[in-house]
């Protein structure tokens, strides 16, 4: 009996340490005070929504389509990073089956400017090793930048550049900015 009382106080002993050792219960924050000067808190920055018309090749590949996007920008959005939020949705690709992208698969933006209405995109090398080639193919890309790009108000030329260098597409090399190309659009 008495071997029983020692490992049954051992056994209570082990239990109350053990419970001693559980993690506390959680403790909420203190609640912060209330701003002694009386003011409200800073306001969330105001969202902007800019419907953009981004183009795609049509499905004969001898005129660029639009299709109407909406990108949401922060107030106090740089003319770069609206430019950015556009070229996503012209490397995302068209929504309507008829339509095919003018951008070649795996192309990234890797840096913009804008400077007196000039818009520099400078891709990724996949800008040319995707292209499948072709004049038609060459016209579309030129077309979708030009007249996508050219869409804001803040932009009048584009110079597209591939990893810093100029843009060599087949039978085209781009040495001069790309004006906006009203012929190629179709309805």
């Amino acid at each position: 009996m008495k071997r029983w009382t020692t490992i049954l106080i051992l056994l209570l002993a082990a239990g109350l340490l053990l419970a001693g050792c559980s993690p506390a219960a959680p403790v909420d924050p203190p609640e912060e005070p209330p701003a002694g000067n009386g003011e409200a808190p800073p306001a969330e920055p105001a969202v902007t929504e800019l419907d953009v018309p981004v183009y795609f090749g049509n499905a004969n590949a001898d005129g660029v389509v639009a299709e109407i996007r909406t990108v949401r920008y922060e107030e106090g959005a740089t003319e770069e990073e609206i430019l950015l939020l556009v070229l996503d949705e012209l490397l995302a690709g068209p929504q309507e089956d008829a339509l095919f992208p003018g951008i070649p698969a795996g192309v990234r933006v890797l840096g913009v400017t804008v400077d007196d209405g000039l818009a520099t995109v400078d891709f990724s090398e996949e800008m040319e090793l995707n292209f499948g080639g072709g004049s038609a193919g060459e016209l579309i890309i030129l077309s979708v930048l030009a007249n996508t790009l050219t869409e804001l108000d803040f932009v009048d030329l584009v110079m597209p550049l591939v990893e810093g260098d100029t843009l060599f597409l087949g039978h085209v090399i781009i040495e001069e900015p790309l004006t906006r190309d009203e012929d190629m659009i179709v309805s």
